[in-house]
């Protein structure tokens, strides 16, 4: 086998994998659009709500993260603004 080239996957592992894949989109879409708990989730899918806060657990703090990094931004560009503004204010003279 010629160096740097993978090594083909099982065909299983893959279809397993997209499977899982599929299914914890479906949870995510629960809990996002939906706002189910995860009670609520494990009780549709058959598991327990430890197991969905497991399967969830990082995606949702990746996109809490995200979210929160964009709030962020958002209130220093405003902050930036309002200082900007009452900096001009201090240092217009007065008539």
């Amino acid at each position: 086998m010629p160096v740097g080239k993978a090594y083909p996957e099982n065909p299983r592992t893959l279809v397993l994998g997209s499977v899982k894949q599929e299914r914890k989109s479906q949870m995510l879409k629960l809990r996002i659009d939906k706002n189910l708990t995860y009670s609520q989730i494990g009780r549709l899918f058959g598991v327990s709500r430890q197991r969905i806060y497991q399967i969830l657990g990082p995606d949702l703090e990746k996109i809490e993260f995200k979210r929160n990094q964009l709030l962020n931004r958002a209130f220093e560009r405003i902050n930036i603004g309002y200082s900007a503004k009452s900096e001009e204010r201090v240092t217009t003279p007065q008539p």
